[in-house]
This record gives C-alpha cells, structure tokens and sequence, in this order.
C-alpha cells in the first residue's frame, strides 16, 4: 500500500509579522552535533555540521542568524531549532534563523535535500531568499521528508517545493505546524507526489497557495484560505474560469471539507 504524502497543520499567508511563541528549546543531551552562530557550539555554520555529520544524527541549531544555505547530502539527518509549544504553529521565539539576504547567486535555498531520504527539518525561521532566478524555503526530495513547526517567508519562488521533478515516484513527505508566507510564485508546491494530502492548512496566497501541477489528486482536507467560500480551483479544461471563490489552488484538488474558519 501506499504512503501518503501529508502536509497538515501548516498556517501559509499570514499577514504580518509571525506569531511565535515561546517554548522549551532542544536541549543539548538531544543533538549529536550543536551548532551556534556565537561560536559556542561544535560548528559556527549549519551547512559545515551537515557536510561533516554522520546518517542518523541530529543537528541543533542554537538561537542566532546564519546566513548560509544548507545542503543535506546524507541520509536520515534530523535539524532541530525551536519548535515551540505544541499548542501552537511555527516556531518558538528563541529560534535559529536562515537568512538568505546576502547571497549573490542566481538560485538560493535555506534547505536543499537533493537526493538525501529521510531528512528533518524542525524548529527553524527561514527567510529572504529573494534571488533572481528562484529562491527557496526549502526543495526537499525525494522520500520520507518531515518539514514541522518552522516559519518560512521571503521568497522569489517557493516556500516549500519538492526538488527533483526528473524522479520517479517521490512519496511519503509530511508538513506539519510550518507558517509560510510572502513568496512570489507558491506557498507550497508538490509536483509528481503519490497520493498527496493537504490538511490543517491556511493557505493565502496571489498566486497559488497550494499548487500541484500533474493528475496527481492532493486531497486538501479541514484548510483555510481566507475565504469562508474555499479556494478557487481552475475548471478542468476551461482555462483561466474558476470555480469557487477565495484564494487560488492549482491542479487536481479535492477541496473537501474545507474550514471556513482559521484553525
């Protein structure tokens, strides 16, 4: 049988600044590796823990703003920043940030997966990846990926994508708790994902807030789009027409039950 692909519990659009909240930071007996942009930790950069960490280990990243990418080239790695109180989405105050601002590059990313499997990414602020040809919250593929209780805004693309697009099959991601918001082109884009599920999310966007470009069915269950009437989907076949009102999802959708009220 199947996995799903699950992206629940992620609040995408909000306006304004975040609501993070305070909670109980990883401790250090949790990681493997520590890493602190105050040079109090066994790496000062994210990107150097993971070229030197082993598979299976867990990377924390204390409060601080690294201005880096981070590429993941090692399966079963966990990053933990901050996830905050499990009542609420996001993460917490005291969180490790990703900030792209600097970067001079054509393409930009705070995470980039690659062809790594079973990666985590949890507890992180991730923002201003504003480069010119695409920048990226987070291109994560192609299986068993878990993005959680981050707050990802600030981009020239994508909050969240799967990177990829050439592989066959990608499965079993799941999103969970993550704010997105204030980027160009998709708050979240899965394209040629199996058996795809959107649940929990408030998605806001100009453009598209959930966007699945293949036949592939997302199943969006219990979202918000900040419209009491769902999304707006496009007629099957009738190009620009939509059906519904509030913001926009793309592709094969199923909308059923959709909140009428943020979660």
């Amino acid at each position: 049988m199947k996995r799903r692909t699950m992206l629940k519990g992620a609040v995408v659009g909000l306006s304004g600044t975040a609501t993070a909240t305070t909670g109980a930071a990883e401790t250090e007996q949790e990681c493997d590796i520590v890493v602190s942009a105050s040079c109090d930790g066994n790496f000062k950069s994210i990107g150097s823990a993971a070229s030197e960490a082993s598979s299976g280990e867990t990377i924390c990243g204390k409060p601080g703003v690294y201005e880096e990418e981070v590429w993941v080239e090692t399966d079963d790695m966990t990053f933990r920043g901050n996830p905050g109180k499990s009542e609420t989405l996001g993460a917490g105050q005291n969180r490790p940030i990703i900030d792209g601002a600097s970067l001079t590059k054509e393409h930009g990313a705070g995470f980039r997966t690659g062809r790594a499997r079973g990666t985590t990414i949890k507890g992180f602020e991730i923002r201003n990846f504003k480069q010119p040809a695409f920048g990226t919250g987070i291109t994560a593929g192609p299986f068993n990926i878990t993005i959680s209780d981050n707050y990802l805004h600030g981009f020239s693309a994508n909050g969240i994508a799967r990177a990829g697009f050439g592989q066959v099959n990608p499965h079993d991601y799941t999103g969970e708790r993550n704010q997105v918001e204030k980027t160009a082109k998709n708050e979240i884009r899965l394209d040629n994902v199996s058996d795809t599920v959107a649940q929990n999310n408030i998605v806001e966007n100009e453009r598209w807030g959930l966007k699945n470009g293949t036949e592939e069915t997302i199943s969006a269950e219990r979202n918000h789009s900040g419209s009491p009437t769902g999304p707006r989907r496009r007629t099957p076949g009738k190009g620009t027409n939509w059906i519904e009102n509030g913001d926009v999802v793309f592709g094969p959708v199923d909308l059923i039950p959709w909140e009428p009220t943020q979660i």
